[in-house]
């Protein structure tokens, strides 16, 4: 399973990706994408014997929880930018 989704801010797009790969060890890795460059990585092993479904359910969950800190990140330094001087 793979999940690839497009989160948009004040006319800037990133991009989350995950994904289940094989190597060099079994896990899920999702990607932030912005302007082609990777902005956060997270990568979290998976037993080789788990069931399909737990692993698409694995996939879904981080990928959502990787969406939802993006957003946070992002209104985060908005914040902060709107109030300096």
């Amino acid at each position: 399973m793979k999940q690839l989704s497009t989160l948009t801010f004040n006319d800037k797009q990133f991009t989350v990706q995950t994904e289940i790969v094989h190597k060099p060890q079994y896990e899920v890795r999702s990607l932030v994408y912005y302007s082609g460059k990777v902005l956060l990585k997270k990568e979290t092993p998976v037993a080789e014997n788990m069931e399909q479904q737990e692993l698409d359910q694995m996939v879904e969950q981080q990928h959502l929880a990787i969406e939802e800190e993006v957003k946070s990140r992002v209104y985060a330094l908005s914040q902060k930018k709107n109030q300096q001087p």
